[in-house]
């Protein structure tokens, strides 16, 4: 129960991360939806609505096989998922698949023979030995009670198994990522979480704009602002160039004349001084003195004259 619930929040703050609102429930075994009809990327799921009345609701997860996606002329390598594993003792690469079998495992897996049938592939970085985590042999997908998926791999090498727990996010197609690995007294569990718009329901409106890009307005917003930041920085580097050529050959200016508008950037770069000056001291260290005032009653001589005299003293060195 703890193992599913921390790999449940594991996925969800993946998907709050990228912009996504996904809600993910800790489940245990026992929670599994009873009445399911499965294949390995598809699933039918007989449940009953907020009102009683008996629905179906199906899933399908076939648009994550790379290989529908992948254009025949693309190197094979790209038509399994790659993910990484890195901390201070552990350094493993994980290639995964759904749907299907690996495929052109001689070029995925370096060089090394693999079963046929295999669905997850653990290459560690510091040996030339492969485990296979996963097989095609029944593997199947079932649905939670709070309607995310989990995907079972058969059994791999020496009891090594795998499972994907995909949560329904509007974030593209995505990937997986790595999660944890338990070890038993004779076996290895590795699991992986896929946040993905294939995990919605089909008629999900996620379901329906599902595609290789995230379709949600935050990762729209950071898309186009990158564009317009990148074509910001290649205009303003084409009017520098530009501006040299022009100051140095045709205007024959040379020094920090050559650069354009030379007064403006160096007005802009004081104000700007200026600004971080007054900024970082709260307006104590301007560069510049700061005014020198004198007590009134130092400038005004004390006699022994009557009060009107004083006061026409103190009026005449005051306003003058």
């Amino acid at each position: 129960m703890k193992l599913v619930a921390r790999i449940a929040l594991f996925g969800l703050f993946a998907v709050c991360m990228r912009c996504a609102s996904v809600t993910a429930t800790p489940v245990s075994d026992d929670d599994d939806v009873s009445s399911q009809e499965s294949s390995t990327c598809r699933l039918s799921v007989d449940t009953t609505d907020e009102n009683g009345n008996a629905i179906v609701i199906e899933y399908d997860i076939s648009p994550l096989d790379l290989t529908t996606r992948v254009p025949s002329d693309e190197k094979s390598l790209y038509m399994n998922y790659r993910t990484k594993e890195r901390g201070e003792d552990r350094k493993y690469d994980y290639l995964l698949n759904v749907c299907r079998p690996l495929v052109n495992l001689n070029q995925n897996s370096e060089g090394k023979t693999v079963p046929t049938g295999t669905m997850a592939l653990q290459l560690p970085q510091d040996s030339n030995t492969t485990f296979v985590l996963g097989t095609d042999v029944r593997a199947e997908l079932s649905s939670l009670s709070d309607g995310d998926l989990r995907y079972i791999m058969g059994p791999g090498d020496k009891g090594r198994t795998t499972t994907i727990f995909f949560f329904c996010a509007d974030v593209g197609y995505g990937a997986p990522v790595f999660a944890s690995e338990v070890f038993g007294q004779s076996s290895s569990e590795y699991y992986f979480v896929w946040n993905s718009c294939a995990a919605c329901p089909v008629g999900h409106r996620w379901r329906e704009s599902c595609s290789e890009d995230p379709s949600n307005t935050c990762m729209r917003a950071v898309k186009t602002g990158g564009v317009l930041v990148t074509a910001l920085v290649i205009l303003f580097a084409l009017y520098f160039i530009v501006g040299l050529l022009y100051n140095k050959f045709a205007q024959g200016k040379s020094g920090l004349e050559i650069i354009p508008n030379f007064e403006f950037w160096s007005f802009c770069c004081g104000s700007v001084q200026d600004g971080c000056m007054f900024m970082f001291t709260c307006g104590r260290a301007s560069g510049k003195p700061s005014p020198q005032y004198q007590s009134v009653t130092a400038n005004i001589q004390l006699d022994s004259s009557d009060d009107s005299e004083l006061d026409d003293d103190a009026n005449e060195q005051l306003y003058t």
